[in-house]
């Protein structure tokens, strides 16, 4: 019989690890783009309007869409442990 495999519902550590390094390869390629005038020529030609991204646009909006994820993942587990409290003074009280 099979399992079914469920994802982890907290931001473990090698989320942060692979955030990472996906965040520096992206800032990586940013300054390569800045200081090389053939891949800005390239990227313009082959890309077209998508190049902006290059330019540090894309690092920007990643590293922004990670920390609303981690937010995001923080305020669901305060407000699922606040969740249990509760229901834990319901049952003391009853």
């Amino acid at each position: 019989m099979l399992k079914t495999l469920s994802a982890p519902r907290h931001f473990a550590p090698e989320h942060g690890t692979r955030f990472g390094l996906i965040l520096g390869l992206l800032i990586w390629v940013s300054l390569e783009y800045e200081n090389n005038l053939f891949l800005q020529s390239w990227a313009k030609s082959n890309v077209g309007p998508v190049s902006f991204l290059l330019n540090g646009t894309l690092a920007g909006l990643y590293a922004g869409a990670m920390l609303g994820y981690a937010v995001a993942e923080y305020a669901g587990r305060r407000s699922e442990e606040e969740k249990i409290l509760e229901s834990l003074k319901k049952k003391s009280l009853a």
